[in-house]
């Protein structure tokens, strides 16, 4: 459980010397214009999930004179998960002075059924270490730390089988560290942690950061025909507890006009009104080349095909990119990021990228809303590719996470186009490409992508599958 935004259970003890609290039950969720159904003063208020957040939960205890506060888990969560904080709450200024803590549903019941039946409650507060906690050593030799073992919804008899999932991980990122690192790679760098460090400028909400890559001469550019993305999401500080605790989409940008943009400073905030009084543009920055889902708590690393953007730097020089999150997300991370060219003997090199569908509202018109599109395949054209980010993301506006949770299958189905007297018709050749997402809503659909990036032991039920939202690989590429 992490709540460190909140004081610990432990100052309560030693700080206050308070070694247990009575019950009070609020009868609700605390949440706007709700009043308790009994004092609070010096108690322990026993609060529903749901609605609105924690932060706003235990601020309205708090107000009432409660010494630290209990949230009792919905029903359908699938287990307790992290009492996190987020905006638009005020979580790093916050001035809360109360612990809190989450218990499960069913503990939450028994709790309210005694105490409606006058029984006397009382909570016993224990500081004692209660569950494991690991370190490990990768293949640099760093001590590191593991995260949450198990997770939140797991049992403790799986805890050295989790554990065994860092050892995957740190196999993978030794292969992404070889890969990045192999003969004929010619590495540009995007965004240097460094730069950040100096500068106080992390990826956080607002418009995010941006970055400007410089590539070499057209002719030099020509000698490669594939392009990988290598993004590291890091930790603020180093350590797990200054990562963010949710899972926001974050996306890579190219700008299409780079002159339109900003060259100096080589790395900065994205401010578009400051720009636009200087005669500058981000109105170009719309060309998707990455994109991912943030970790529990945790930070990442992986490696992703860009060679669809080929065609958006083949002519070399200074290239401008955009890395955001959610604008109303309060969540820092460090950034380093680096783009590596290599040839891999393909078969022609990438000349164009053509937009084909963007995502939407998945739901009964989610297919009728990505009708037939037709594609002028540019003369002499040797090989065309499908590249596709497929992420899914339902909570809060689809009841059952269908976007998340569903096994789905993805289709593109490509047919040659027919001029018939001036006008073009698709003939009845086709090819069928599908991509199915089998996984999700699987116990441990996530938590077997590990040796493909999914960062392990994450502070959350990050082990279930996803429908192309696996936490920190977190995007089907097709």
């Amino acid at each position: 459980m992490r709540t460190g935004w909140l004081p610990s259970i432990t100052d309560v003890i030693k700080n206050k010397g308070i070694q247990s609290l009575e019950l009070a039950e609020w009868g609700g969720k605390a949440c706007a214009g709700e009043e308790p159904s009994e004092g609070m003063h010096g108690k322990i208020a026993m609060i529903e999930r749901g609605t609105c957040g924690f932060y706003t939960k235990v601020a309205a205890a708090m107000k009432r004179g409660a010494v630290a506060v209990l949230v009792t888990d919905s029903r359908d969560s699938g287990g307790s998960s992290s009492m996190g904080c987020g905006a638009p709450d005020p979580c790093d200024t916050s001035d809360l002075t109360i612990p809190a803590a989450m218990i499960s549903y069913e503990q939450g019941q028994k709790l309210s059924r005694q105490h409606k039946m006058g029984k006397a409650i009382t909570i016993k507060l224990d500081a004692r270490y209660q569950g494991e906690h690991f370190v490990g050593i990768d293949h640099h030799g760093k001590l590191r730390e593991i995260g949450q073992v198990p997770p939140s919804n797991g049992d403790e008899s799986l805890s050295l089988a989790f554990v065994a999932l860092e050892a995957q991980y740190y196999e993978y990122e030794k292969d992404v560290d070889e890969k990045a690192a192999a003969p004929g790679i010619l590495e540009i760098m995007l965004l240097h942690g460094a730069d950040q460090d100096e500068s106080d400028t992390y990826l956080a909400g607002g418009r995010g950061i941006y970055g400007n890559a410089l590539f070499p001469s057209e002719a030099v550019m020509a000698k490669y025909d594939t392009m990988q993305l290598l993004m590291q999401l890091e930790c603020k500080c180093g350590m797990d507890k200054c990562c963010g605790e949710w899972d926001y989409v974050v996306h890579l940008h190219a700008c299409s006009e780079p002159g339109m943009t900003p060259a100096q400073p080589a790395m900065g905030a994205v401010d578009a009104h400051g720009v636009e009084t200087q005669g500058f543009s981000y109105k170009s920055c719309n060309i998707e080349v990455g994109r991912w889902v943030t970790a529990y708590g945790r930070p990442g690393k992986w490696l992703t095909d860009a060679s669809s953007a080929m065609p958006l730097v083949r002519k070399g020089g200074r290239q401008h990119f955009v890395l955001s999150q959610p604008a109303w997300s309060q969540q820092k991370y460090r950034v380093v990021s680096k783009l590596l060219l290599s040839n891999t003997g393909k078969r022609g090199i990438p000349v164009a990228s053509l937009p084909l569908f963007s995502g939407g509202t998945f739901d009964k018109n989610y297919n009728k809303n990505h009708g037939a599109m037709e594609v002028d395949i540019p003369y002499r054209t040797m090989r065309a590719e499908i590249h596709s980010f497929i992420t899914g993301h339902g909570w809060g506006t689809d009841s059952d996470n269908c976007a998340e949770f569903c096994e789905t299958q993805h289709r593109f189905s490509v047919r040659v186009g027919m001029d018939v007297d001036g006008e073009t018709f698709a003939s009845n050749d086709e090819q069928l490409y599908e991509h199915s997402l089998t996984e999700a809503g699987s116990e441990l659909g996530c938590a077997a992508q590990v040796q493909n990036g999914v960062t392990p032991n994450q502070y959350g039920t990050w082990n279930f599958g996803r429908a192309g939202k696996l936490k920190f690989e977190c995007v089907v590429q097709v």
